[in-house]
């Protein structure tokens, strides 16, 4: 699914009933997602093998499921902390992120939020633990990030400042993994993107950090990564490398 952002108004938002490039050009302003754009890079091995082997497996295990399902299942199950029952990896993943969101809100805007996510701390806590360790200052969370030259934007999971004054953006992903994290180029490509927004629409004299954390499902651990430079730049070029045949091939 595309998505896209209404980047007019003084404050830029997701525009959830716009999911295709189709219908976004016809609206002054409106951007594809990072993501969106990125998703036009193909994995050979991921998706041109292994998805389509996996989607065939779940389809013929659950002949009667929408194939909405079927895509949600294709990077398994996890047992709900507190239900008990199985819930798509993707769905446990969106109320860690959530989790975590609320108690870095909390310390942001000096509340406590009501929650129903409570099962899901243990996940989020330890990030909350490295805010303190580090000193770490939170400035936003889901802060929407847009680059008007390439018209793409991106919503930041973590904009922070670190104990030395320089802002740093963070990313979630929570994956499968027991002693180390696993990280991707798509992690980097997308943080790169949104950092170089940073950069401009704070008027920086620096790219922001880009930082990706790996929050083991199955132990709780977070992992960091702080990208390289040199790593940065490169998928910063991709990116906009992408964001410009994504417009000239979908959005004209």
């Amino acid at each position: 699914m595309s998505h896209f952002y209404a980047t007019k108004a003084k404050t830029p938002s997701l525009v959830e009933d716009v999911q295709t490039p189709a219908k976004a050009k016809k609206i002054p302003g409106m951007y594809p997602s990072v993501t969106t754009v990125l998703s036009i890079i193909v994995d050979d091995f991921i998706n041109n093998i292994w998805k389509p082997r996996r989607i065939t497996e779940i389809a013929r295990e659950y002949p009667d499921i929408s194939w909405e399902d079927v895509l949600e299942l294709t990077y398994g199950l996890r047992k709900h902390p507190k239900t008990g029952k199985m819930i798509p990896s993707s769905s446990f993943g969106v109320c860690v992120h959530k989790r975590i969101e609320e108690l870095v809100d909390d310390v942001i805007h000096g509340g406590t939020n009501e929650t129903v996510l409570e099962a899901f701390t243990p996940w989020a806590e330890p990030f909350l633990e490295w805010m303190d360790e580090n000193e770490i200052k939170p400035k936003a969370t889901e802060y929407i990030a847009v680059d008007h030259q390439l018209k793409i934007a991106g919503s930041i999971d973590f904009l922070g400042e670190d104990s030395n004054g320089k802002m740093f953006l963070a990313d979630y992903k929570c994956r499968s993994t027991e002693d180390r994290g696993k990280f991707y180029d798509k992690d980097c490509q997308q943080l790169a993107v949104e950092a170089n927004a940073i950069k401009k629409e704070f008027e920086l004299d620096y790219l922001p950090e880009c930082r990706s954390i790996c929050i083991s499902t199955d132990n709780k651990k977070h992992f960091h990564k702080v990208w390289k430079d040199d790593h940065v730049k490169k998928h910063l070029k991709t990116a906009q490398l992408a964001a410009k045949i994504y417009w000239n091939t979908r959005m004209q």
